[in-house]
């Protein structure tokens, strides 16, 4: 930014309004430069209208103000982590434990506190509602079964990372563990998949993941004296390159599992060599009686792709016996992804979710269940190809909460994407009924964070309802019925400035290989509208993946600012059933393109709507590409987030190849050592936004991570040079981030980059 700042007088006010009226023409050339001006005027009895640059620099300022303002505020709202169901200090009483987080945009960082409340067990009346807690510098947390004692991984913050270990009960904390100084494994896992921190049910150790332990490597010629020295170091190694997990899992090269036992502060990394030596592990959970443990690998042969956000990568549950140290395989060794491994209450039945392996990266799983007596695998919830608008469409789930099962060992309870919107949904487990759990229409977004006995808690919002903490008791009648009641406030917070609504469309253009199609649209405006009100098109990323109706502040502040939102869940999104999302691998670029319905919501939905601008990420950044390549006269502008450009150029620097391969229309079937062909390259291309390079006019910019490893930010600075070198006008922002860009400050930035970026031509 260049700041430009005059003082002037009387003499000079004709002269510095036409220096004024200069560098606005100036902004209007150069769309990389932008000029904040704060005239101080010594000036008696003059009319600023007569000099309408400076008027328009005072107003610009007063606007911008309000952008920063109004998203500062929204951002603080705080969303929920995480919730516990523990047993207060009498029978009669149940204590909560949640944790929330928010932005600050003072301090530019992420909030993360802690808030408790104590309940009546019978009718939840709050009896106590505690004091927010900062809770920050914690990295992981876990309390014991009885929930009188919480294990904490600390971080302190300094010129190092310093990380400890706290055991703490009731009253105070009993001691604390240095795990710097731990000399039997690395850094312990705090990322998705791998991560996990459980107490024994006896409450003596505690099992988590953590780095295997790499020895020290040294130069060549370094010279070592001292016997121990020698003995722990390798020479030649220090430059040895060691593979990773990918995006978001930095750090992550191969995790081993480790028993803390609390006494003695012994640490055991478990021997895991009997089923090879290229597996990472995690999600680890104890075994009846604390006699074994049950656990998840990843195998990282040949090498390792991407598992952010992947739930197709190839990996088994294990069990391991304490006593001997004999490990058992319980599911298929082959093609199959598994994950998030919960026992029932009594151990006899461990369920799990299941997705095959390969082909799109997220899609519909299964609920599978293993037979602790009969070690027999079998299945509770297959695939659901087709649903109609209100039928299950299958299980859309990251993973099963910690808690999942009902106290009687026959139902367990979890959140799921069901079109547009996340459900809780209760499973029995004789017979594999799906119910979705009842709750209020004005959300639309339920996610279940605990279950304990007969109770349930979640988080419920709405695009026009903050976050809140609801709880219920659930009970058996002709169907699962929960009583819920909200913890936070008598009522939840409502913005009744902002009204919602989800439409389902049929598209325009029929997949001939998957019939009788449709998708949803989430369109949120202001229930005060403003004439020709413009209108920003935003799809989401994935492809498979989806937006639901929760609260989300990015899309506030828009709505907030005047804009109506038209969210898109096009085919191939999940929530709608293996068909609707198996028909979009080698039709993006097309179908996908196809259903972004603006259009639609201009002639169909009541509003008064101006220009359209489309916002998007990743694959909404490749929507928003191919938007203004293929309907160049129709968006007047475009943000766009670490965009995909150019498929045939993904393949050889994304931590995902294999999702050049499967959704550029070479088939599902990548095979790790594949060279593309000239055919598969163009392939690839011609699904791209680049093809469509000459045609687009649209003002773009570009908000590019410096450490994304999925979708590189060389496919965006592409795009920007060759926009500028046919004279589009194109900016790009640049964060020292990966590729969600949402650490505080950028997520603050480019929030607002985006709304002047489209106030600046979406008024055109």
């Amino acid at each position: 930014m260049i700041s430009v700042s005059f003082v002037y007088y009387r003499r000079s006010f004709i002269e510095t309004n036409r220096i004024y009226q200069q560098l606005h023409s100036v902004l209007k050339r150069k769309q990389e430069l932008s000029f904040k001006v704060s005239p101080k005027i010594q000036v008696q009895n003059r009319n600023i209208h007569q000099y309408p640059a400076l008027y328009t620099v005072s107003k610009m300022d007063t606007e911008i103000s309000h952008y920063a303002q109004t998203y500062k505020n929204i951002a603080s709202i705080p969303t929920a982590l995480f919730a516990k169901i523990l047993q207060g200090a009498h029978e009669n009483l149940t204590y909560i434990h949640s944790l929330w987080s928010s932005q600050d945009f003072v301090k530019f960082e992420k909030n993360v506190f802690s808030h408790d409340f104590l309940v009546e067990k019978e009718s939840l009346k709050i009896v106590s509602n505690g004091i927010s807690c900062d809770t920050s510098s914690e990295l992981l947390c876990a309390f014991s079964k009885s929930g009188k004692k919480r294990a904490i991984l600390r971080e302190k913050k300094s010129s190092e990372e310093k990380v400890f270990l706290e055991i703490w009960n009731e009253y105070q904390k009993e001691t604390t563990f240095d795990m710097n100084e731990c000399k039997e494994h690395g850094k312990i896992s705090r990322n998705d998949p791998f991560k996990c921190f459980e107490w024994s049910s006896d409450e003596k150790f505690l099992l988590y993941a953590a780095e295997e332990k790499q020895p020290k490597s040294v130069s060549y010629f370094k010279n070592s004296n001292k016997k121990e020295e020698t003995d722990s170091i390798i020479k030649g190694e220090e430059y040895a390159f060691k593979e990773e997990w990918g995006e978001a899992c930095v750090g992550d090269h191969h995790t081993v599992l480790c028993m803390l036992e609390i006494e003695t502060g012994k640490v055991e990394v478990l021997p895991t060599s009997k089923i090879g030596e290229h597996i990472s592990f995690g999600q680890a959970k104890w075994g009846p009686d604390d006699e074994s443990i049950i656990f998840v690998g990843w195998k990282e042969f040949p090498y390792r792709l991407g598992v952010w956000a992947c739930r197709n990568r190839r990996s088994t549950i294990y069990a391991m016996n304490l006593r001997n140290k004999d490990i058992e395989i319980l599911t298929p060794d082959c093609n199959i992804c598994v994950r998030s491994p919960r026992f029932s209450p009594n151990f006899d039945t461990l369920i799990y979710l299941e997705n095959s392996g390969g082909g799109p990266h997220f899609k519909g799983a299964k609920l599978r269940k293993y037979d602790w007596k009969t070690k027999k695998n079998s299945t509770i919830v297959d695939l659901v190809k087709n649903a109609a608008e209100e039928e299950f469409p299958g299980i859309y789930a990251d993973y099963l909460p910690l808690r999942c099962w009902s106290e009687d060992g026959k139902n367990i309870f979890f959140s799921t994407i069901w079109r547009s919107r996340t459900a809780i949904v209760c499973v029995d487990i004789d017979n594999g009924h799906v119910q979705k759990i009842d709750v209020d229409e004005d959300f639309g977004s339920a996610f279940l964070l605990d279950v304990q006995q007969n109770m349930i808690i979640a988080e419920m919002s709405a695009p026009n309802i903050e976050p809140c903490l609801a709880i219920g008791h659930f009970n058996y009648q002709n169907k699962v019925v929960v009583d819920w009641k909200f913890l936070d406030a008598n009522s939840p917070v409502r913005h009744n400035d902002i009204n919602w609504e989800i439409l389902k469309l049929i598209p325009t253009i029929p997949n001939k290989d998957y019939s009788n199609l449709d998708y949803d649209i989430i369109v949120i405006s202001p229930k005060e509208m403003q004439s020709k009100c413009p209108l920003i098109i935003m799809p989401h990323g994935g492809p498979h993946s989806c937006f639901t109706a929760g609260f989300l502040s990015r899309r506030i502040g828009f709505v907030k600012l005047g804009y109506v939102l038209c969210i898109v869940n096009y085919r191939g999104s999940i929530g709608f059933g293996e068909n609707n999302l198996n028909s979009l691998p080698g039709n993006i670029g097309s179908k996908d393109v196809a259903d972004q319905a603006a259009i639609h919501v201009k002639n169909n939905c009541n509003f008064d709507i101006g220009n359209v601008v489309v916002f998007g990420g990743s694959h909404g950044g490749f929507l928003g590409a191919h938007l203004c390549g293929q309907y160049p006269d129709f968006y007047k502008a475009a943000v766009l987030l670490n965009p995909v450009i150019d498929v045939s150029n993904m393949m050889g620097i994304s931590d995902i190849p294999d999702w050049t391969w499967v959704e550029g229309g070479c088939g599902d079937n990548f095979e790790m050592s594949t060279v593309a062909t000239p055919d598969n390259l163009k392939t690839m291309w011609e699904r791209s936004p680049i093809k469509y390079l000459e045609n687009v006019r649209s003002p773009t910019l570009l908000l590019l991570g410096t450490k994304d490893l999925r979708v590189p930010m060389s496919q965006g600075l592409k795009y920007y040079q060759l926009l500028k070198a046919r004279g589009v006008p194109v900016r790009v922002c640049k964060y020292d981030d990966n590729h969600q860009l949402l650490k505080t400050p950028h997520d603050g930035d480019h929030f607002m980059q985006s709304v002047i970026w489209f106030n600046k031509y979406s008024a055109s």
